[in-house]
């Protein structure tokens, strides 16, 4: 009897690993389409006004994950969690706003701007920007090594800009415009992630980000309108390449996306999670280089690796321990990067902290 039972827990751990390995498969597959997701928003976006692709990408990802999200609210509510009310509102408002729309307003038209190889590599700082804003609220002592890693990644991050020792050129064909701008996207991901924390603590994730992006309409739905008005309210002319790119953004890296990280935080150590998203830059790199022809310079190839190893370094001696119910996906459907920086404890100190100077600290 006893050989038997031991044979039964033998075979249940190995299925156990097999799924586990099947899942990371899964992981390294989905931030290689996410790291390639720059080179169609340079196409979906040439063809689109960004209003238009907005409002049509928040719309389409809010219908395809709905049915979801009602079944785990539905879970969650039988389970005795909280019921999403009134006093919820000005924090699903302030997330919107934050996360989906000025987000995605900075992103899209940077991305129009910049080469795909620079925003993929500025994506990054998303984690200087969350560890910037740990050392300014929470007032803690950083460590060496996060220290290090902000200095590195700042003095990359101005390389990939400026192109070199000088100050950006704004009128060189709007390049550096356009990282600028990617920055201060990254930067609204860094405290809309930060943020969103508290709620996802109180609701299923995949409730945030529908409620998020359904509000956020209140302000694409207008600006599209105004964008077809102005154009007599002729639809954009796409042609293959354009509805192409925008399926894969839409439906690949924003609904599928979605779909199956949240199911890899159940079944994946976060540690081995975050390895999977040092993918995004090198494949963002690589299409970049082969497919857009974009010239790999050593200005670029240095600012890169600066800006890789920041990752690295203020991620180092974090402990990594996420709850199952962390939102560890940005406002884009990318994997966020914000939450490397910080472990657990700090990020839910850092999410209390940004929610009480802001007046949202009854919300947690």
């Amino acid at each position: 009897m006893m050989t038997r039972t031991n044979q039964f827990v033998t075979n249940r751990l190995a299925i156990g690993q097999g799924g586990v390995g099947r899942t990371l498969a899964l992981l390294v597959v989905l931030n290689g389409l996410w790291g390639g997701a720059w080179l169609p928003y340079k196409v979906a976006l040439e063809q689109m006004p960004v209003s238009v692709y907005a409002a049509l990408r928040v719309l389409i990802v809010s219908l395809v994950l709905l049915p979801f999200a009602w079944l785990d609210l539905r879970r969650h509510l039988r389970a005795g969690g909280s019921k999403p009310g009134l006093k919820n509102l000005p924090r699903l408002l302030l997330l919107a706003l934050i996360g989906v729309v000025l987000n995605n307003l900075l992103v899209f038209n940077g991305a129009k701007l910049a080469n795909a190889t620079d925003a993929s590599l500025l994506a990054i700082t998303e984690t200087l920007f969350t560890a910037l804003l740990a050392w300014f609220f929470l007032k803690e002592k950083f460590p060496p090594m996060k220290l290090l890693g902000l200095s590195i990644g700042a003095f990359g991050v101005y390389l990939l800009v400026a192109k070199g020792l000088y100050l950006p050129q704004l009128n060189n064909g709007g390049q550096a415009l356009g990282s600028l701008l990617l920055l201060g996207g990254f930067g609204f991901e860094a405290l809309y992630t930060l943020l969103a924390a508290g709620s996802v603590r109180r609701f299923p994730p995949l409730v945030i980000i529908v409620g998020t992006n359904l509000t956020s309409l209140l302000f694409w739905g207008p600006a599209a309108g105004i964008s077809l008005a102005e154009s007599n309210w002729q639809w954009p002319q796409l042609d293959w390449a354009g509805i192409a790119a925008i399926a894969y953004l839409v439906l690949i890296c924003g609904a599928f996306g979605y779909s199956v990280w949240f199911k890899a935080l159940r079944k994946v150590e976060p540690g081995l999670i975050s390895i999977t998203l040092f993918l995004q830059p090198l494949v963002g790199v690589i299409l970049g280089a082969t497919l857009l022809h974009e010239k790999l310079t050593e200005v670029t190839l240095i600012g890169g690796s600066l800006v890789v190893a920041s990752l690295g370094l203020i991620a180092h001696g974090a402990t990594q321990s996420h709850s199952s119910t962390t939102s560890e996906l940005g406002s884009n459907g990318q994997a966020s990067y914000a939450e490397i920086a910080l472990d657990e404890p700090e990020r839910q100190r850092l999410g209390r902290a940004l929610s009480k100077s802001l007046s949202l600290e009854g919300d947690d």
